[in-house]
């Protein structure tokens, strides 16, 4: 007599235990990916169209006739048009100025609302995922326990360690 250990249930059912594993073990992988890479790409996607609204509202104020320099560079710093800078311009350019500043406004908040949706959706996505693969594992793993015996070196007879 020998000691080993053999699977505690059935050919079969070891081997859906395996055709569980497999599977749920690259699903949670491939969420667990998809959570990192998804949180790198809507923040960056958020941060690229945030600068080029920027650019744009930067352009539309340097195309206005008679602004001052020093408005257009304090929204180049701060990405705001102060009341201060509004007071010493023309009713027809601050007109202008507030469009444009509005408009990079909204344009700020479109970027924040559908990177929220992205991520809203791909993280419901990745929870979908975690509640599929985490059970479908531990189902595979109880599949596959195996069970100490001893193990008879001539006949194969088997039974149970204490």
């Amino acid at each position: 007599m020998r000691p080993t250990k053999v699977f505690r249930l059935s050919g079969c059912l070891v081997a859906i235990g395996f055709f569980l594993l497999i599977p749920c073990f690259l699903l949670l992988c491939f969420a667990l990916l998809l959570g990192a890479l998804g949180t790198a790409a809507t923040g960056s996607a958020s941060v690229k169209v945030t600068e080029r609204a920027k650019q744009d509202a930067v352009t539309k104020l340097r195309a206005v006739e008679g602004i001052s320099p020093i408005v257009v560079s304090n929204f180049q710093a701060t990405g705001r048009i102060y009341d201060a800078s509004l007071a010493t311009l023309e009713p027809a350019q601050r007109e202008q100025v507030q469009q444009i500043q509005s408009s990079y406004d909204a344009q700020v908040a479109g970027a924040a609302v559908g990177t929220g949706f992205a991520a809203l959706f791909g993280g419901g996505l990745i929870l979908v995922m975690f509640i599929i693969a985490i059970p479908g594992l531990i189902i595979g793993f109880l599949l596959i326990l195996r069970k100490k015996v001893w193990k008879c070196q001539v006949c194969g007879y088997i039974f149970e360690r204490a």
